[in-house]
């Protein structure tokens, strides 16, 4: 599961007074980083295209857009775990299909995963039940199977979040490896999905601006935004996730955008409650 990767190669020579005379001693310093073997996309590709294929069709007619947000699969905190998420996806999908939506569309706005390197934070081995490429190709399942329940699925949406990274710190992943791996088993199989590690616009009878909410641009003036991402014959919605709690901050004339930040679908996380977090989880539509 690891190379040895050479970091420093250091050679000098010493001159030594010995019985026999000045001598010349060679010396060599080798140093070495232990790294994770880099993932070969092959072995996922090779993972998808042994599990069963989405029969996907487009349809026409009204249109559901399903939010949901920091999954966080492979963390354990109470009653949480990755049998829960299935449990409470498939109840997400109940909910779902009883209104009777002719299309439907799922954004999935960050944190699909807890942790692939299981190193997040000092202590998060401590609360995970899964990391690495199991968990990639466990979620991959779980959200397979949420998307198999839903009925009349057209399209199927994610964005990063910062704990979709495969490295310890954001700042050397900051693409949400972890996501796109993901996306990119999903595709495989073929269900419709788009994948951007930073945000993604969909456009209906509105536009909906799509993500997680951990990047700068997600702090962003909502009016700045709208100018650059929005569209101007349209209401625009900027839809979030992130802060585990759900928002809605609406403009002064609450004419052309509202912004909301979505609840979290994991219950609290002891993270979560250091910071004074404790949202109740859930999901939109």
């Amino acid at each position: 599961k690891y190379i040895g990767k050479p970091v420093e190669s250091t050679y000098w020579e010493v001159t030594m007074k010995t019985d026999e005379g000045h001598v010349t001693v060679p010396n060599h310093r080798l140093k070495v980083k232990i790294i994770p073997k880099p993932l070969e996309v092959l072995q996922f590709k090779e993972f998808a295209e042994g599990l069963p294929k989405y029969d996907f069709k487009d349809r026409a007619g009204k249109t559901a857009h399903v939010i949901i947000s920091d999954l966080h699969m492979g963390a354990v905190h109470k009653d949480y775990n990755l049998k829960k998420a299935v449990e409470l996806l498939s109840e997400t999908a109940a909910i779902v299909n009883s209104k009777n939506y002719e299309r439907v569309i799922v954004h999935c706005l960050g944190d699909r995963v807890e942790s692939f390197t299981g190193r997040n934070y000092a202590d998060t081995w401590k609360n995970i039940e899964m990391w690495g490429v199991e968990l990639i190709k466990e979620s991959s399942k779980i959200l397979a199977h949420f998307l198999d329940q839903i009925n009349n699925l057209v399209e199927f949406t994610l964005v990063g979040g910062n704990h979709d990274r495969m490295s310890d710190k954001t700042d050397n992943d900051s693409k949400a490896g972890a996501a796109d791996m993901i996306a990119y088993i999903l595709d495989l199989r073929g269900y419709p999905v788009r994948f951007d590690p930073f945000y993604l616009i969909t456009d209906e009878d509105f536009r909906l601006i799509a993500e997680h909410g951990n990047w700068p641009l997600s702090k962003q003036n909502p009016y700045e935004k709208i100018f650059r991402l929005g569209s101007q014959d349209k209401y625009n919605i900027i839809i979030q996730g992130h802060d585990h709690s759900r928002q809605v901050k609406r403009s002064p004339d609450g004419r052309n955008y509202r912004q909301i930040t979505a609840p979290s679908f994991i219950p609290n996380t002891d993270y979560g409650l250091q910071l004074g977090v404790e949202g109740t989880s859930g999901f939109l539509i």
